[in-house]
């Protein structure tokens, strides 16, 4: 009489059903990555356009554009760090504030009696101000890299978010 040896078959659906799972968690990781990423950039849009409305309406309250100072309140409310609620990205990151430094003082007209600015960018002159956020890598690559007042021509990096 034949003896067969059966025992290890009874292992292949745990086997397969192994498979097939890891098959699903992967795929499942993969998507919902890219989802968490999305979210990132738009909480981060999202940061910065409220961040560009604060400016906005400090400035037309104060003819100005707030500078960038120290980066820390006091009792005279003119930084860009006073005026924004939330001034970084959701990755942690500070935002970069790049003004025209002419556009500072309400001395001359403040901002109503200017009719250009010294900051362009891609074709574009007389920018008032931009805010940059280093996105997923972290590291801001559109010069200038730091705030404050700038005079001259920005070159934006598509790898940032402005």
């Amino acid at each position: 009489m034949p003896i067969y040896n059966n025992r290890g078959i009874t292992l292949l659906p745990l086997i397969l059903m192994v498979v097939v799972f890891g098959a699903l968690i992967g795929v499942g990781t993969g998507v919902i990555k890219q989802r968490v990423q999305r979210n990132q950039l738009l909480k981060a849009a999202e940061s910065m356009t409220s961040a560009m409305q604060a400016i906005i309406s400090w400035s037309i309250e104060n003819n100005a554009l707030p500078i960038w100072g120290d980066n820390t309140p006091d009792s005279n409310v003119d930084e860009f760090c006073e005026i924004v609620k939330k001034t970084d990205d959701p990755w942690h990151q500070d935002f970069v504030y790049i003004y025209a430094g002419e556009l500072t003082s309400g001395a001359g007209g403040g901002i109503c009696g200017k009719t250009s600015t010294g900051i362009s960018a891609v074709g574009n002159g007389n920018i008032a101000f931009a805010l940059v956020s280093p996105g997923q890598d972290r590291t801001i690559t559109t010069t200038p890299g730091v705030s404050g007042a700038y005079a001259g021509t920005m070159t934006l990096s598509s790898a940032d978010i402005t």
